[in-house]
């Protein structure tokens, strides 16, 4: 699939309630408008995956793509807080981490993420404003 767009895109896991609550934040602070979301589950977030080599079943799958950068895990959070700035801010102590403990972090979260935040269905019922940010 080719899929070509001058915005920011994250893919992220639609039934988490951690990324349906990150999506939640992207629509409401990315004033710019660079940002686009796209669900691992959605055929554009597979493709996504699968042309960065990321298995979409992998709990610990999280893609951010900007233009050919692709950034994943913790790298992919930092940026995604750089380029929103704002309250994504309070995220960015964590670069100051050797990449291996915030990968760390970022996988202890990533798979237990239905454990601690629950499920939820990221575009049930989206408000105007995350829906115009949905690639799916």
């Amino acid at each position: 699939m080719q899929f070509q767009t001058d915005k920011i895109i994250c893919v992220m896991d639609g039934a988490c309630a951690l990324c349906s609550f990150g999506a939640r934040l992207i629509a409401r602070f990315d004033q710019a408008d660079q940002i686009r979301i796209a669900t691992l589950q959605s055929e554009i977030g597979n493709a996504l995956l699968k042309a960065a080599n990321l298995e979409p079943g992998d709990p610990e799958t999280w893609l951010l793509k900007d233009g050919n950068s692709i950034f994943v895990k913790a790298d992919a959070v930092i940026y995604l807080a750089r380029a929103m700035g704002g309250p994504a801010r309070i995220i960015l102590p964590i670069a100051w981490l050797p990449k291996s403990w915030r990968n760390g972090l970022y996988g202890i979260i990533a798979r237990h993420r239905y454990q601690i935040f629950g499920r939820a269905d990221l575009c049930a019922m989206p408000d105007p404003c995350l829906k115009r940010k949905l690639l799916d």
